[in-house]
């Protein structure tokens, strides 16, 4: 059995929310989204991080990922120094050895020691890695293979092409149009080992292949409900605000049907936030963290990610106490 994991250190920037406290309270005191104009009777809203710049160049800008950085090590957190770390990056890394090495490439520069130590490991999965990320740092945990591991994701939608992209689709959020609201971010967990904290139960990744949508999700809720053996107290889903998103859930929820009851409580946290890609998957789990931790959440909640292209990932979790049990509903 996986040995409960606790929070040691946790920093984040999301939109304007620039620090773990304000990320907390998005639920309760969401900033207003900002409008931009992508061109000609084109105004949409967006959430971005006022201090970084927009990316106009058409492609990938690694500078925006380490302004990113530079976000949550100049004022927050000290930058890991040959400690393990598990980094999450949107699916445009992956397969992509190029941009992979000219990201590699700028953190060896200012980050000289982030990832050196022999167990980091890179996830460019997009939101979908961060729970197969969550589940390595279980194991290397468990066997006491480090003290202490780091996750980090990040992503940014503040990209010019990609918008017009979703503009197009109208997937966007417009004073007239429900949609996604655009935003980008980053996220830094340090993870211990600790007798009392969050079981990693059950975590998996599928992906969607041309020619058989939806067939991940499928699969995954299937082992949901195979593997939770009581019901789920909570789903927390990745809904944005973008109806392609949610249709691809609800198509697979009645396969959790088992596992539903009346108190089963189905929470969108990107809604509040904006949509963040990679970086909303750790941000969920630092939500069921703090929920857990705090006594609003309890028995065995469900982590759903649908990253923006392929992958997809679910993951169990559950609150062991200092005596070793599990805290049930209403305990």
């Amino acid at each position: 059995m996986a040995s409960p994991i606790t929070i040691l250190q946790s920093g984040l920037v999301i939109g304007r929310a620039k620090n773990s406290i304000d990320g907390m309270m998005l639920d309760m005191i969401s900033p207003e989204p900002q409008a931009l104009s992508l061109g000609e009777d084109q105004g949409i809203l967006v959430n971005f991080i006022s201090s970084l710049t927009f990316n106009t160049s058409g492609q990938l800008s690694i500078e925006q990922f380490m302004a990113l950085f530079d976000c949550l090590f100049s004022e927050q957190l000290q930058c890991p120094e040959d400690e393990c770390v598990l980094l999450v990056l949107p699916e445009l890394f992956n397969g992509q050895d190029h941009l992979l090495h000219a990201l590699f490439a700028q953190i060896a520069v200012v980050y000289p020691h982030l990832l050196t130590h022999s167990l980091s490991r890179i996830f460019p999965y997009g939101s979908s890695g961060n729970l197969i990320a969550l589940a390595e740092a279980s194991r290397l945990l468990s066997v006491d293979a480090v003290e202490q591991v780091w996750i980090i994701a990040m992503d940014s939608l503040a990209e010019k092409q990609l918008l017009l992209q979703l503009a197009q689709q109208q997937r966007l959020l417009t004073a007239q149009h429900m949609g996604l609201c655009p935003s980008e971010g980053i996220v830094g967990l340090c993870l211990g080992q600790s007798e009392v904290g969050v079981v990693v139960n059950f975590s998996a990744m599928d992906a969607d292949v041309e020619g058989t949508p939806k067939q991940a999700l499928t699969s995954l809720f299937t082992q949901v409900s195979a593997e939770s053996s009581d019901s789920l107290q909570a789903i927390y889903f990745p809904d944005n605000g973008d109806e392609t998103l949610t249709q691809q859930w609800l198509d697979a929820y009645p396969l959790l049907s088992a596992k539903i009851s009346q108190h089963t409580q189905l929470l969108f946290p990107a809604y509040h936030t904006g949509e963040i890609g990679a970086a909303g998957g750790l941000y969920r789990f630092l939500h069921i963290f703090e929920g857990f931790k705090n006594g609003l959440l309890s028995g065995n909640i469900l982590q759903c990610e649908i990253s923006a292209k392929a992958f997809r990932a679910a993951g169990l979790f559950s609150w062991r106490t200092w005596n070793g049990s599990l805290l049930q509903q209403g305990s």
